[in-house]
């Protein structure tokens, strides 16, 4: 009786140490809006993140307003894919760190990354980011 007692109690913290270290591994938000050349908000943009370590896919749809949302994302580095009826797939990526809120927002004149606080601009071509102009 002692035995299993034993047993079940060192079962029950090896449960909680694992736990921990899963907990551990740290979680990043990615937020974004989808515009045209003029700064109008382009809705119902898929928009879709796919975490290359683990090929885990998350997928949505911007809002009325143009903006998208992914929380609880695991940190590493991710490909994100837009696609709109009418204009060309693009993509690019980023990586998330723990406690990250990136933001990958998306014009015809460039893409610009927020991370950790900082912004930074890719100018592109318009044809290069699939809008017509």
């Amino acid at each position: 009786m002692r035995n299993g007692i034993w047993l079940l109690l060192g079962a029950v913290i090896l449960m909680c140490a694992l736990a921990t270290l899963a907990a551990a591994q740290g979680t990043a938000d990615m937020v974004g809006r989808v515009a045209d050349s003029s700064g109008g908000v382009l809705p119902g943009v898929t928009v879709t993140a796919r975490h290359l370590a683990t090929n885990l896919t998350r997928t949505t749809v911007t809002s009325e307003t143009g903006d998208y949302a992914f929380t609880a994302l695991p940190i590493g580095e991710y490909e994100v894919k837009t696609e709109l009826s009418g204009f060309r797939t693009e993509t690019s990526r980023i990586t998330l760190a723990t406690g990250d809120r990136a933001r990958v927002g998306i014009t015809s004149t460039g893409l610009s990354l927020r991370q950790a606080g900082h912004w930074r601009t890719l100018s592109m071509p318009p044809a290069s980011l699939g809008f017509r102009t």
